[in-house]
């Protein structure tokens, strides 16, 4: 048995109606446009789901746990969601009980990160012109049913977008923490603004472990998270290590940081974040950011491998990347070129002049 809470006790939300279990999840088990929260929770897709797991079968929406496990199983969400819930009884015959929260209201956010899309950013929403958002009536009930359970739950899982800029986070931590402050309040944010009234709010809750993402520094982070200001970035994460004992960091590694994530780490490290709380993880999508479109891979793995303090999370994690490369994958470097140029259109940026490294990498 591959045994995971969630299909018995997550619930994750995007901006456009999609219900998940949890927020890594492949695929939705419905849509609040079309159903209600308490209908998709047991319908027949999350019974599957919860089918194949009680027989030791990955079912599809799971892949990127069992991608993630077969580089290391500790880095799972399934192992980290198993640990937070030692004293729930999973009843695998039994019905929902929600214990685990991740609402994204809204695609609010104020950066457009260059892997990143319409569908959790407002910015790049607003760059391409599109619309994502399900709609306000189709998350007022959602908020009835959430709300009505808020004394029950394990952790508040908080991302977005952008969570300190989306409004209806507000009421969710107040409601909260009326009937439980004690409540883990886990927070993966841009760290672009602090000074609101969600992030009042949270310092009033007895239990937040803050993950800042950021992968690269300077120039760099200015591309990767347009339109980003490095020096703005930097001035609020010192903010945060003074506000807060937990403050990790979350790192993408892909194309654009293939042979500078060590050094991103290291200077983050030297501002203070323990190299037990910076992580490091591969990305997939879109295709054209997979970091395996680079013509030498040796390179790369190598330039990995020149990080050998196994013994940290930050080590084991860059150890993780470096098997990752060794993975089967189409490179397709006509549509690295192609995407990251109209990007450079849109944004009058330059990818070459940012990334000089990238046209050995790619041999273009």
């Amino acid at each position: 048995m591959i045994k995971c809470p969630l299909p018995w006790t997550g619930l994750a939300v995007e901006p456009d109606g999609a219900v998940k279990n949890c927020a890594i999840s492949r695929r939705s088990i419905g849509n609040l446009q079309y159903s209600s929260i308490e209908s998709i929770l047991d319908n027949n897709i999350n019974q599957g789901i919860r089918d194949s797991l009680s027989i030791d079968q990955w079912p599809k929406p799971c892949a990127q746990c069992e991608r993630v496990e077969q580089l290391d199983p500790l880095f799972s969400n399934r192992t980290y969601q198993l640990k937070l819930h030692q004293d729930v009884d999973i009843n695998y015959a039994g019905s929902h009980s929600l214990t685990q929260l991740d609402l994204r209201w809204s695609n609010t956010c104020n950066y457009a990160c260059v892997y990143c899309s319409p569908a959790l950013s407002s910015q790049w929403a607003s760059e391409l012109g599109v619309k994502v958002n399900a709609g306000r009536d189709n998350f007022i009930k959602l908020k009835d049913y959430t709300f009505d359970r808020l004394a029950n739950i394990k952790e508040v899982y908080l991302a977005g977008g952008e969570p300190l800029l989306i409004k209806e986070n507000l009421e969710l931590l107040e409601k909260l923490h009326q009937v439980n402050p004690d409540c883990l309040i886990r927070i993966t944010t841009n760290a672009s603004t602090l000074k609101n009234k969600i992030y009042n709010k949270i310092q009033e809750f007895n239990n937040v472990k803050w993950e800042v993402s950021v992968e690269a520094t300077g120039a760099q982070f200015e591309y990767i998270r347009y339109p980003g200001v490095w020096s703005e970035f930097e001035d609020n994460l010192k903010q945060l290590l003074t506000d807060w004992d937990n403050v990790g960091i979350t790192m993408n590694y892909f194309l654009l940081t293939a042979d500078s994530i060590i050094e991103t780490g290291l200077y983050l490290n030297s501002l203070g974040i323990d190299l037990n709380r910076i992580a490091v993880h591969p990305i997939t999508g879109p295709t054209f950011l997979d970091v395996r479109n680079i013509k030498d891979l040796d390179h790369v793995t190598n330039y990995l491998n020149t990080y050998t303090e196994q013994a940290t999370t930050f080590g084991k994690s860059l150890d993780n990347c470096a098997k990752f490369l060794a993975k089967p994958f189409d490179k397709d470097v006509a549509n690295v070129v192609y995407s990251l140029s109209n990007i450079d259109k849109r944004r009058n940026l330059n990818f070459i002049t940012t990334f000089p490294n990238l046209n050995r990498l790619l041999d273009i």
